[in-house]
């Protein structure tokens, strides 16, 4: 056999250029990365048949927003009584059956509630938001029986419904005999029992807040809603 074709023996002393370890196969070498390319190809294929969903924002702030009046139309309203220390929320009243919208969105949940200090049946609601609420009390007169409480809770949307800032809520209706009727907006934070009330001017947005000052200065100019003033309006 001719020298030149014979095969060299692998070195496995150290002292080569192999140190020890034999050449590899140029063909094992190229199926080694023809296999990696294949896995690459197999993770990108998967990855683009299952792709990873965005993560949902939560559909409520983690703090109200009062982003609108709760009534149609101005004209049909008045306040009544403003945020006080002794009153912990705004009253807004009318002379007959109006319709009342969300002023924020979170989840509507609604009671009846005995007043027996008046007396009268009532429905406390209220638009949940994390740790807060806003307060959606609903008082159809000054005497209200239980079967007038109980067509009040029927015409208010169910409870556990998830609600926008505008959405209709139902109507205030007007009992039998009544001067007026009332609907109380309120701010509360539930963290503490029965809450922590909080004036609903700062929570408002800035048109809302424009609004509800122009409603309560045509009939007090100049007059504040709340009796903390940090959400002045021009």
């Amino acid at each position: 056999m001719n020298p030149l074709h014979r095969r060299p023996k692998t070195d496995f002393s150290g002292t080569g250029p192999v140190q020890g370890v034999p050449a590899k196969n140029p063909f094992h070498r190229a199926m080694t990365l023809l296999a990696f390319a294949g896995i690459l190809l197999f993770t990108a294929s998967i990855k683009c048949k299952n792709p990873e969903k965005p993560r949902e924002e939560p559909e409520t702030p983690a703090v109200p927003e009062i982003a609108s009046v709760p009534y149609v139309a101005a004209g049909d309203v008045w306040v009544e009584a403003r945020y006080s220390p002794q009153h912990f929320g705004i009253d807004f009243s009318a002379l007959k059956a109006v319709p009342i919208l969300a002023p924020g969105a979170g989840v509507f949940h609604k009671s009846m509630y005995y007043y027996e200090a008046i007396p009268r049946w009532q429905i406390n609601a209220e638009i949940r938001v994390g740790d807060w609420a806003i307060d959606c009390l609903f008082e159809p007169g000054n005497y209200v029986t239980e079967e007038e409480g109980q067509t009040q809770f029927d015409m208010l949307v169910a409870d556990g419904t998830k609600v926008k800032a505008g959405d209709p809520l139902g109507t205030l209706i007007f009992a039998e005999g009544a001067f007026k009727n009332y609907f109380h907006l309120g701010v509360r934070l539930t963290t503490t029992s029965p809450g922590t009330p909080y004036c609903p001017m700062p929570y408002c947005t800035e048109a809302v807040r424009a609004a509800l000052l122009e409603l309560y200065r045509r009939d007090h100019p100049g007059g504040q809603i709340c009796d903390c003033h940090v959400y002045l309006v021009p």
